[in-house]
């Protein structure tokens, strides 16, 4: 990645929130647990300039401990609601690998394919018997072309579009043989839609090169899967990327998650849904042209759910970004 974190090319530094939203609780039925909502934003291009053609390679582990009750805006204990199972921690532990390749100055390709390592625990109201799984499993592999327009007077815009693909497992279960809502599983079973629009402008900040950025991400599944449907979501963020040194970024970035019901008859859909805000701030350092680090934490503005759900109070990601250089001869 020739200049990542120098002035001329600052914002190809790779912005990554881990977003640390709905554990969804079902009302004197089976608990509703869904996974973490981890909104990516891997098109370089979201970052203000064109990449140099080529490949490169995002490795990204993403922390988040859901463990607070909530129901719509409010904290809740346990006592204060009506349960057959009292959800106790849902803990994620994932890691993001993520292969980008620049076709042009136009279009770009990426793949990405999480590792999953969950856990989670709830009790059973009439016994007291405490119920747990844990896993480690390939997640849902999602595959991303992007578009990038010719640049405008102020703002750089640009498109993408691809697919979640169901290449992971629904059907985990624990050592006593029971098998883990649909909500909790490493996959979905169903194919996603994914679209974007995203917009960038370049600005000096007390002269320091820096870059403002917008993005709105949508995903809805194409189908239902042995009685599942995920609830489609739509992911907006904004952020500032400012070139404190030349090899130093400061960041912040804000996302905003709205999540739609989950459907079908192995779904919870009183239980799943809601509309949460983060703020994620964070920095990259560029060790040299080629490869970078970065760390993120994620702090909750907002979280209003549907029916009674699990939500964490931080998340955070650490990443490193390596750039794979062109063969002698070929194109920069």
């Amino acid at each position: 990645m020739d200049g990542v974190a120098t002035p001329e090319s600052i914002s190809k530094i790779a912005w990554i929130c881990a977003a640390a939203a709905a554990c969804a609780l079902a009302g004197k039925a089976n608990a509703s647990c869904g996974s973490i909502f981890c909104p990516v934003n891997t098109n370089w291009d979201v970052q203000g300039n064109p990449l140099p053609t080529g490949a490169r390679i995002d490795l990204r582990y993403a922390y988040g401990e859901q463990k607070d009750l909530r129901s719509g805006t409010d904290k809740v204990s346990p006592d204060e609601v009506d349960l057959d199972e009292i959800e106790q921690e849902t803990l994620n532990r994932n890691l993001f690998a993520t292969f980008d390749y620049t076709l042009s100055q136009t279009w770009g390709l990426s793949v990405q394919a999480p590792l999953m390592d969950r856990s989670h625990s709830h009790l059973v109201s009439d016994t007291g018997e405490q119920e747990s799984w844990q896993f480690d499993a390939l997640g849902d592999i999602r595959v991303l072309a992007r578009h990038r327009f010719a640049p405008g007077p102020a703002w750089v815009w640009g498109v993408g579009a691809g697919l979640k693909l169901p290449t992971a497992s629904f059907d985990e279960a624990n050592d006593e043989g029971a098998v883990a809502e649909r909500s909790l599983q490493p996959g979905t079973g169903t194919t996603d839609a994914v679209v974007s629009v995203s917009g960038n402008r370049q600005a000096l900040i007390h002269e320091h090169p820096s870059a403002w950025f917008v993005e709105a991400q949508a995903q809805h599944a194409f189908n239902e899967r042995s009685g599942y449907e995920p609830g489609g979501q739509l992911v907006l963020d904004a952020g500032l990327t400012f070139g404190a040194t030349p090899k130093l970024n400061l960041l912040v970035q804000t996302n905003v998650l709205f999540k739609e019901h989950d459907r079908g008859e192995e779904a919870e859909p009183e239980d799943t849904g809601g509309t949460f805000a983060f703020l994620s701030p964070g920095f990259a350092y560029a060790v040299n042209n080629d490869i970078s680090f970065y760390a993120f934490l994620q702090v909750p503005l907002y979280q209003d759910v549907d029916g009674v759900q699990l939500t964490a109070d931080t998340a955070f990601s650490l990443g490193f970004n390596y750039r794979f250089r062109a063969a002698a001869g070929s194109a920069p």
